[in-house]
């Protein structure tokens, strides 16, 4: 064991180490000159290390505590208001229902208290003439009358209306089937134009009439390829 002496660069006591390759080393004091630290020294700064970190997370904690409590104060306050909010909007129905009891305006104080051919007004006791709900029921039967007439002009117009849209929808059918049957045939007929031509212009002799005489043969089938092709477009298109 080899022992070394320092001093402590926080207190200024002297005190001795280990300074083997196996021993302890003090803890270092760092600051501007540096220097090692004692035993004492060195628990005392961890303790006061150990004491900020804790108030550290105290004040954290709190920080977080408040938050929350704010948090939940303004939820409070808002359900309050809302709450608030709600009550008086049932207050202003619970006075107008009071105000407004009936099903028709009073032509004297203008509130909604009349039930259906009443002769007088149960808060300001007006009388109502006759004329009163002879205009009223005379609004009512036009209204109705209207609303009838709009009904019936809807239903007749029904027919019109499903036959528009089973046009539109064939109008859709045939485009469909159109790129359907294009995208299908298109490349076949191209092909075979290329061929045809490339045919005439290499043939000789006999081997040019010999693809007349194929094409003769095979042109029956051609108009019938293209009459199921037809056939199809027709099927798709919903003819």
């Amino acid at each position: 064991m080899s022992f070394k002496t320092e001093t402590c660069a926080q207190c200024g006591n002297l005190f001795s180490y280990d300074d083997s390759l196996f021993g302890r080393k003090p803890e270092w004091g760092g600051g501007m000159l540096g220097g090692y630290l004692c035993s004492n020294c060195a628990n005392q700064r961890k303790q006061e290390q150990q004491l900020k970190a804790f108030r550290e997370d105290d004040r954290k904690r709190q920080e977080m505590d408040n938050i929350i409590r704010e948090n939940e104060e303004d939820d409070r306050y808002q359900r309050e208001q809302r709450e608030q909010r709600r009550n008086q909007e049932l207050q202003r129905q619970a006075e107008y229902e009071s105000a407004n009891p009936g099903e028709y305006e009073c032509p004297n104080c203008l509130y909604i208290t009349l039930k259906r051919n009443a002769s007088r007004c149960p808060k300001c006791h007006g009388t109502v003439s006759s004329s009163y709900w002879y205009t009223i029921n005379k609004r009512e039967a036009e209204a109705q009358e209207q609303a009838r007439l709009e009904a019936d002009e809807w239903e007749r117009a029904r027919p019109q209306r499903e036959a528009a849209e089973r046009a539109l929808k064939k109008t859709k059918a045939k485009r469909k089937a159109t790129i359907i049957i294009c995208s299908i045939i298109g490349p076949f007929l191209i092909a075979g134009i290329i061929a045809v031509f490339s045919g005439y212009s290499f043939s000789r002799g006999i081997e040019k009439l010999v693809e007349i005489i194929t094409m003769i043969i095979f042109l029956p089938i051609a108009i019938g390829f293209l009459f199921l092709i037809y056939k199809i477009w027709a099927f798709f298109a919903g003819d």
